[in-house]
Formats: structure tokens, sequence, C-alpha cells
């Protein structure tokens, strides 16, 4: 099903709630908290330097602001997880100080804050090779330090004196301090960790990509790849997955289930040769137990992976045929529930996610608006339980 909404027509009341922090916000993801509301995490631009600041906000349920708070200068922030003292932990990128970047499009370390249930900073580190790191996603382990993984530029293992993008990730004691880090698949020219997950045995998977060749020049293909590594961080073993049709990968995510271990991919599909969507299911061993491709005909990109509250997962994005969001339902086994497409006039949507609420589903929307050069805005919408879009002020 397709929809086409106008906020402008009843903008009081309209069916998405419009958020705007300074100059711009560019949101990169969202999490339900444990009282129903969201935390949503990114970066703004408060002024117009072009110096941009980490950012945090808390909502309640029906999207109205809790508090909103800024952080390190020159940095963003990937992902944000809630911790069990009911704050919250977010990792990102962030210039360091020996680089004298101030934009957006470069961060060189990897960026680790902490904060209270109010946001407020209890301490915030870097990590990684100055020449460029980025976390993509952390996760508490049971001593109550942390796990974060992303991308490290570091020497070769396969040209000396050369460096090249290695998965990277870090174990942290509660205040940061460096346990342990290391790169994994490094006999690859380039690989990328997005996603963690803490199995019911202790073990770590990392889940990501990497590039088909260990040779520079010769990159073409990558493929999602998945390591699995004992909590010292060894590593156990990994799998890159080539069989599946999907090529140039793009982004990826990962939910622990009964079974194993469900993962959602986006990337361009060699069979067909368009962007698709693929979900697939392995056992806690990574070994493939059944995987299917999505929304093949629309050109469609993937944003997010969560649970929908009653068993099954929701996949959500944009598509290019609409310039708007999706979200899709499927049962546990990948199966379609519904499927429903919304197109937002005056907005290009560049990223979604979804969560199960009263109403039905909350929708975040990270969009461009296309009538005026304000620069990047963000919203939510609800939907009912048909897809129908209700009132997001009620």
């Amino acid at each position: 099903m397709k929809t086409t909404i106008n906020p402008a027509k009843n903008i009081s009341s309209s069916a998405i709630r419009l958020y705007r922090i300074g100059l711009g916000t560019v949101i990169n993801n969202m999490i339900q908290s444990s009282d129903g509301g969201y935390v949503v995490c990114g970066d703004v631009a408060l002024d117009t330097s072009g110096k941009h600041y980490a950012f945090l906000m808390k909502t309640d349920a029906k999207g109205n602001i809790q508090w909103q708070k800024e952080y390190a200068l020159t940095a963003q922030l990937i992902n944000v997880r809630q911790t069990s003292d009911g704050g919250y932990i977010a990792v990102g990128g962030a210039a360091s100080t020996v680089n004298n970047s101030v934009t957006r499009t470069f961060y060189n370390q990897a960026y680790l804050l902490k904060t209270d249930a109010g946001g407020n900073v209890q301490w915030q580190k870097t990590y990684g090779d100055t020449s460029g790191s980025l976390f993509s996603d952390v996760t508490e382990t049971s001593d109550h330090g942390y796990i974060a993984a992303g991308t490290g530029n570091f020497p070769s293992t396969v040209y000396k004196g050369a460096y090249n993008l290695q998965m990277y990730a870090v174990k942290t004691d509660q205040n940061g301090k460096i346990l342990w880090q290391n790169t994994y698949q490094t006999s690859r020219y380039v690989g990328t960790l997005n996603s963690i997950c803490i199995l019911p045995s202790n073990v770590i998977c990392l889940s990501g990509a990497v590039d088909q060749s260990a040779i520079a020049g010769q990159t073409g293909y990558f493929y999602p790849s998945n390591v699995f590594i004992y909590p010292n961080g060894n590593q156990i073993n990994a799998q890159v997955y080539t069989n599946m049709g999907l090529a140039n990968v793009y982004t990826g995510n990962i939910i622990p289930n009964n079974n194993g271990i469900l993962f959602a991919y986006g990337g361009y599909g060699y069979i067909p040769s368009k962007n698709t969507l693929i979900v697939y299911q392995t056992d806690f061993s990574g070994n493939i137990l059944w995987y299917k491709h999505y929304k093949e005909a629309d050109l469609a990109n993937l944003n997010g992976l969560t649970k929908d509250g009653n068993g099954g997962y929701y996949i959500t994005g944009t598509t290019y045929t609409t310039n708007g969001p999706f979200v899709m339902d499927l049962d546990a086994s990948g199966n379609v529930i519904s499927d429903h497409e919304y197109a937002i006039s005056g907005y290009t949507v560049l990223g979604t996610d979804a969560f199960p609420c009263a109403a039905g589903t909350a929708l975040w929307l990270q969009f461009l608006e296309s009538i005026n050069s304000k620069g990047y805005n963000f919203g939510l919408m609800f939907i009912d339980k048909n897809g129908n879009v209700i009132d997001a002020s009620k």
C-alpha cells in the first residue's frame, strides 16, 4: 500500500511531528527507551561556521521533547543504546586534537560517549588511529563495560607501509578504559563492522562487510561477513557470505533470537542487478538456515531492523519510487505480513526506523526538505495496525 501525506495542510495536528534543532540536524539512529519513549542520535549545526556537534534527544512516547543535548565539537553519533543504570552509551566519530577539520565530512577517531538518564556527560573518549576510525555500534557487557565496533584505518597486514580500513572492535571497562582492542579479517583490502550482539553462550557476534579482494585496485563486491569472538576478543571463526545474490553491501543490522541470529542487509544485488534487501537467519555458529530477498522492484535502501512486539520484525528504509519511507512487517520466518510505503509531499526521506507503540507503529524519519533550503530535518509519524497514518498529536 502506498500513501501520500501532506504535512502543510494541517500543521497544527499534522500526521508528522516535525523537529528542527539549530540550523540543521542529521539523525543517524534511534532507539525505544525502557519508558516507551525514544532517543535519537546524530549531529547538529548550531551556527554558520560549519562546525557540527554530537547530538542526543529524548522524547516521551508521543514524541514530546524531554531533553536535548549537544556534545563534542566536530563529532557525530552513529548509534545509541540504553544502559543498565538507566543512562545511555553512544558511539560515532570525532575529530581528534591533532586534526583541525570543522565539517562533518571527516572524523578521524572513533568516539564513545556515556551519559546519565538525563543526557548529562559522565565521560567521553576517542579511540583508534588518528588517520580515520569510526564506531557504528556498541553494547553493554555483563561486567557493565562496553564493546564498540566499527572501522579503523590501520597498517596493512598485506602491504608493508600501507594502511587500509579494517574491522575494528574495542572492549572497555565501565569508565571507557581500554581492556583490549582487535582488528579482524585483515587479509581483506577493506573491512567494516556495523552491528554487535552477545549470544546466550557469551560469544560475541560482530557483523559487517568485507571486500572480495585483498588487492588494491581490484576491489569490487562487498559481501556480508560475521566474526564470532570470545569475551577476551580472540576470534573463534568468521564467515563471508557470497552465495545469496547480494553484493556491494552498504548497511547491516542483527537481532539474536531463539534459533540463532537474524540479519538484514541492504546492497546492490547481482541477482537481480538492482538494489535489494536481504534477510537471513543463521544458527548460533553463523550457518545459514534461510534467506529471502525483498523490495527488488522498488530500488529500496535498508535503514532498520527492529522487533515488532509480536514475535516478528520490522524492516524499514526508503524507496526511489516514492522518495519516501517504507515499513515491512515480517513474521519469524521472514514472510511478509504487511508492506506499506509513504510519499511525503515536499520532503525526500533519507532514513527511517520503526518501533511498536500503543497506536500501532511509530516511524521515525530523517528527511531533506525540498520546498526550501533550511537544511536537514527529522520527524515522527504514527501508523495504525492497518498502515493508516494517524494524528501524531493524539
